[in-house]
């Protein structure tokens, strides 16, 4: 997880009061619409318990199998048609910790990923009887943040290293990364694969996010200011709609830009707030900002036709945004600890949310998608 950029000094409470009162909306298109303040009351269709807490979930590419990184080192697999809270697999991964799992997208194979520390393994590849059926080397000094990435067909894994601020990209022809990019002026942290577009194209996070070209080596940086009055200072947990239309983030901003390496600030200290942020991939603009409350930390996930994006904090709560307006359709109290995973699952349509407090929920939200989808995009 990424954390907002770090202040010289500790604001006083009474500064701090005065700058949030006298902020003024960010002028990216506004909220309309009813907006649900209140938290409704909401009970889960089934509620699972996983014998340790939820670090990561995934879906199968037919919605079948739901694959959970538990604590540090388990791997379970649930069969959602046999409807039964007990997994069909459970294995002790090799990676250590296993910080993300995801699914290939046209054949049953699970890649673990993780942090080599003092192993050169950060990934594996399992099938769904739990055997290995292949592996990722990665240098020892690596430091992977937000887990790996399957393309479309299933025959590459691409991951970011935060530490040197590199993108790295295997096959399962072999287990050495086949491609390795280093961004030196960026700060990154996760990336995602760009829909549609034949495995050439992903979207990475960080400062500044940006896409990026594997055939012609190109990077096109995404807008990530508003005027002179928003900047987006960092950004991470990337999202996009099977379409690859839209790109959701979570993003601290702030009232001015990111300052060069070596300089001093600009004013005493600078407070940044917690957003989700929405871009139309196309032209890289930055069409949506929903601002969250200050002490945000938790994920962020859009809808697979892109018109709702789930929010989950570190309360337990889940929020549900209308994306062409930013409008809260619904909000309800979903664990008793921070919520670090959210899956929209098509069909019957589902959100499905995993947590510290050991538990994975599923909710109905067909009231949500009829509002969005009855309003205007």
């Amino acid at each position: 997880m990424f954390r907002p950029v770090p202040c010289e000094w500790q604001m006083p409470l009474w500064v701090a009061t005065v700058f949030l009162l006298s902020s003024t909306a960010t002028k990216v298109a506004p909220s309309a619409g009813p907006d649900v303040t209140v938290a409704d009351a909401r009970s889960p269709k089934a509620s699972w318990d996983c014998e340790g807490d939820v670090v990561a979930l995934c879906l199968s590419h037919d919605d079948r199998f739901l694959v959970a990184s538990v604590d540090v080192r388990d791997v379970a697999v649930w069969d959602l048609e046999a409807g039964s809270g007990r997994p069909m697999l459970r294995f002790r991964s090799t990676v250590r910790p296993p910080i993300d799992v995801d699914f290939a997208s046209d054949r049953n194979i699970l890649c673990v990923f993780g942090n080599p520390m003092w192993f050169l393994r950060t990934g594996e590849c399992r099938d769904l009887k739990g055997r290995l059926v292949h592996e990722f080397l990665a240098f020892r000094e690596s430091r992977f943040l937000g887990g790996a990435c399957w393309s479309q067909d299933g025959r590459s894994v691409v991951a970011v290293c935060s530490r040197t601020s590199s993108l790295l990209k295997w096959t399962l022809r072999q287990p050495e990364f086949l491609f390795r990019r280093r961004f030196a002026h960026a700060r990154i942290n996760n990336v995602v694969y760009a829909p549609n577009t034949k495995n050439d194209r992903v979207f990475v996070t960080g400062m500044p996010l940006f896409e990026y070209q594997f055939s012609t080596d190109a990077v096109r940086k995404f807008q990530m200011a508003v005027g002179n009055e928003v900047h987006i200072l960092d950004s991470g947990f990337p999202s996009v709609d099977c379409r690859g239309r839209f790109l959701a983030a979570l993003v601290f901003v702030g009232p001015h830009g990111p300052r060069p390496r070596g300089t001093l600030p600009r004013e005493p200290c600078t407070p940044t707030k917690p957003a989700v942020a929405i871009w139309s991939t196309g032209s890289g603009q930055l069409i949506r900002l929903i601002h969250l409350h200050h002490a945000f930390e938790g994920t962020v996930r859009i809808s697979p036709d892109g018109i709702l994006v789930a929010v989950g904090d570190q309360k337990g709560e889940l929020r549900l945004f209308r994306r062409s307006d930013g409008a809260c359709l619904g909000q309800w109290k979903a664990h008793g600890a921070r919520v670090t995973a959210i899956l929209f699952r098509r069909k019957p349509a589902t959100l499905i949310s995993g947590a510290e407090d050991a538990k994975i929920r599923f909710w109905n939200i067909d009231r949500e998608i009829q509002l969005a989808k009855d309003a205007v995009p």
